[in-house]
């Protein structure tokens, strides 16, 4: 039987790269939402995956808006409470983008609402606004990726993978700013030292800010890293919990 992975959203967002890529790692992806969340017990998944999207709220992390947009509380509702199911039963956890912030928030950590250098890791255009008396407000026009070189720590589970030097693409205007107690470090962006990969110190859960799955298969790029190697590794970690 292949490994089944849980994808946490709202039915409203685009995961066809995080399965596929998750597909080509040997993995079945399975999409819940608020709809059907009662139909799945967690015994069922091996692993849970946190993809990217919509900011989370500040008040998760004890902050008054100032930089964040298109919140989602229903979509912070579902994934921080099946990835605290996933914690409470030592199953892997792979976080991407939205998904490293909500693992760092979840630890006690927090983050950037809006990065002062965004350019640097986006390539998208924010207009800042009034946000109806909710803070600051981005809009995004032309959407698109950026690249730059990340540097990973010798000895980190990226490095086993990549090297210490990689070149990866990048799409956000958040990042983690206070890492959690937990969180060990494994990349940071060589530019400006934004934190660009995570490890928990006891538990098997793993993150990165930029977007493999847009780095492999269809989108495979002789520049960039190839974003399959992440998934392996993610399955491997699930293979390994479930012979445990």
């Amino acid at each position: 039987m292949g490994l089944r992975i849980a994808i946490p959203g709202l039915g409203n967002g685009n995961v066809d790269y995080y399965i596929r890529a998750l597909a080509a790692a040997g993995c079945e992806s399975v999409y819940v939402t608020p709809e059907n969340r009662e139909l799945y017990n967690d015994d069922e998944f091996d692993g849970l995956l946190l993809s990217g999207g919509p900011d989370v709220n500040p008040h998760r992390f004890g902050e008054e808006n100032t930089g964040s947009w298109r919140i989602a509380d229903a979509l912070d509702d579902i994934e921080f409470s099946i990835l605290d199911d996933f914690v409470e039963d030592g199953k892997p956890v792979l976080g991407i983008c939205r998904g490293i912030q909500v693992i760092n928030i979840y630890f006690g950590g927090n983050i950037y609402q809006h990065l002062p250098d965004f350019e640097r890791h986006t390539g998208d255009r924010y207009i800042q606004g009034d946000g109806s008396g909710e803070g600051h407000y981005a809009e995004v026009k032309n959407h698109g990726f950026v690249n730059h070189e990340v540097y990973a720590d010798n000895g980190s589970w990226l490095s086993h993978l990549y090297g210490t030097r990689l070149m990866t693409n990048s799409a956000h205007h958040q990042a983690l700013k206070e890492t959690a107690h937990d969180l060990r470090t494994d990349a940071r962006c060589g530019e400006d030292g934004i934190v660009e990969a995570v490890h928990h110190k006891d538990l098997p859960v793993i993150g990165t800010q930029f977007h493999p799955e847009r780095m492999c298969l269809e989108n495979k790029s002789g520049e960039l890293i190839d974003g399959l190697e992440i998934f392996r590794e993610f399955a491997r970690m699930c293979r390994k919990r479930a012979a445990e």
